[in-house]
């Protein structure tokens, strides 16, 4: 039975001006951008993707900002699991091999290296479940794709070509069949998908919103931890550092009942942060203009749109690595991580301690050699 996609109008009262980040957001996207309340509903933003079933808190996934990117549902009835990702176009395709083994059945577990993934793809390695499984898929397009000049570039006939080459690999090599729709794009950036059925609602602004779009979601039992401030400095300051020839993957952001973690910045993107994030403005300049030369080449935003992205992380601060407050403390050893106390640096080092003994610096190097 295909995914069934419905149509849901929002209230005004659902409505917030979005406050933080808002002239960055706007200046990228082209219009004004709103928050949404809900709830019931775990957001899942862009580079990461969200697992439930039946049991998980909440009513199910949502996601906002779909732009130029392309949301992607999974859902198997005969598991009761769903999946839903927030995929940038330039996507390394076997990124959705652990969803697919998990909504299947599987564990969705040590997949996360690459050629563990090409591996399974081909036959072997993880095996995802005995059992016959049929897989429902939506794939949607974010509102920028109604402007057939920006369509042409996103390329989505190509990136559904490989979609398509994916799931047909895995068809010949695993018991697993899907039903795939791909005709919709999301006007107003927004859907949520209900984790019992796996029903789509393309989430609808009211006329009087017509010029806007839904960039964030209000919800209590998440906003701790995922601000809309560190989704602008992961989404705006991470995609300047990608050149036209780089693949993304995306990244387990939620998983069935908790917060699985952040998505991490580019080393690239970090790198530039740490060096930049506490200069004014015009001392950063010759930065600000390597960096726009790099992405002038590799088709990404304009000079002005880096410096807005540039001007809100310096001025609001950058976000703690833990929490949704700013970081007002920095790792000594790297410069590269941001906390709001010494518990949450504490409680980072973990996943913090690679990148960081990677990056540590010169003097750091120098004091531990």
């Amino acid at each position: 039975m295909p995914l069934e996609i419905v149509s849901r109008l929002v209230k005004s009262t659902e409505l917030d001006t979005q406050k933080v980040s808002s002239r960055t957001a706007s200046g990228l996207l082209g219009v004004d951008m709103l928050s949404l309340k809900a709830p019931d509903f775990i957001p899942i933003t862009m580079w990461g993707y969200g697992r439930m079933e039946r049991t998980s808190p909440g009513q199910g996934l949502a996601t906002t900002g779909v732009a130029s990117c392309t949301a992607v549902v999974f859902h198997c009835v005969a598991t009761g699991r769903t999946v839903l990702s927030h995929s940038p176009n330039r996507l390394q395709m076997l990124t959705f091999i652990p969803m697919i083994d998990w909504v299947a059945g599987g564990t969705g577990e040590g997949l996360e290296d690459f050629v563990k993934r090409l591996m399974w793809k081909e036959g072997n390695g993880v095996s995802p479940g005995s059992n016959p499984q049929h897989v429902d898929v939506g794939v949607f397009r974010g509102f920028r794709y109604a402007l057939p000049s920006e369509a042409a570039r996103f390329g989505h006939a190509g990136w559904m070509s490989d979609f398509y080459q994916l799931c047909n690999e895995i068809k010949s090599r695993r018991s697993i069949t899907f039903d795939i729709r791909d005709e919709h794009i999301v006007a107003s950036g927004a859907i949520s998908v209900d984790k019992m059925a796996g029903t789509v609602s393309l989430l609808e602004l009211p006329k009087s919103r017509s010029k806007c779009a839904i960039n964030a979601i209000r919800s209590p039992m998440y906003d701790s931890l995922y601000s809309s401030q560190r989704v602008a400095r992961d989404i705006f300051i991470g995609n300047f550092a990608y050149s036209k020839e780089d693949v993304i993957d995306i990244h387990l952001q939620w998983d069935v009942n908790k917060f699985k973690h952040s998505i991490p910045l580019p080393d690239a993107a970090r790198l530039f942060a740490r060096d930049h994030s506490h200069q004014p403005v015009q001392g950063a300049e010759k930065a600000l203009r390597s960096m726009y030369n790099l992405m002038r080449t590799g088709g990404g935003p304009g000079e002005e749109q880096v410096r807005m992205c540039l001007e809100s992380c310096m001025q609001e601060g950058m976000p703690c690595e833990r929490c949704n407050k700013t970081g007002s403390k920095r790792c000594s050893r790297c410069g590269g991580a941001w906390y709001c106390n010494k518990e949450h640096q504490e409680a980072d080092w973990l996943d913090h301690k690679t990148w960081c003994k990677k990056h540590r610096l010169p003097a750091q190097k120098t004091a531990t050699a």
